[in-house]
């Protein structure tokens, strides 16, 4: 029932069908290897079941994204979550943080397809040590640049 409803939302939303599947392309391999993995530790029922809900969360995440604008969805979130603030929970700081989770995912993809270039032109063969290393650095690197900037905007009272 959760894949009719996000394919009938994706028909209500008029998107193409090869623009959907675009939106899952940079998950598919990781999705491939949590189906695989699942495939060996748990049985194929399992790992049918545990990609089904990942690919149903992605689309479902990737209508939204398609739909919506990043800003309505932070003040949406920040309404919702006002009368937390009761207890202690602090709106603008949880919005901050969404905004900042989805600004890093295109940022994420961008040090892997460096880091798969830089390994190509230099003739390298695929080692999990010569991308894994690379990209460990870069996205800490991103991350330490990211929150000096935060630090000097105040975010960090």
């Amino acid at each position: 029932a959760p894949a009719i409803v996000v394919v009938a939302l994706y028909v209500i939303a008029r998107i193409p069908p090869m623009t959907a599947l675009r939106q899952l392309r940079p998950a598919l391999w990781m999705l491939l290897f949590i189906g695989a993995f699942q495939l060996v530790v748990a049985g194929w029922q399992r790992a049918a079941v545990v990609s089904g809900v990942l690919i149903i969360s992605i689309a479902f995440a990737a209508i939204m994204g398609l739909t919506t604008r990043i800003s309505e969805m932070l003040d949406a979130i920040t309404r919702f979550l006002t009368p937390l603030r009761r207890f202690g929970v602090n709106p603008e700081r949880i919005a901050l943080l969404l905004a900042m989770t989805i600004r890093c995912i295109p940022l994420m993809f961008e040090v892997i397809t460096q880091v798969s270039e830089a390994r190509k032109a230099r003739g390298l063969g695929f080692s999990l040590r010569s991308f894994a290393v690379p990209v460990i650095v870069g996205t800490l690197m991103t991350a330490d640049a990211m929150g000096e900037a935060l630090a000097a905007r105040g975010a960090d009272d």
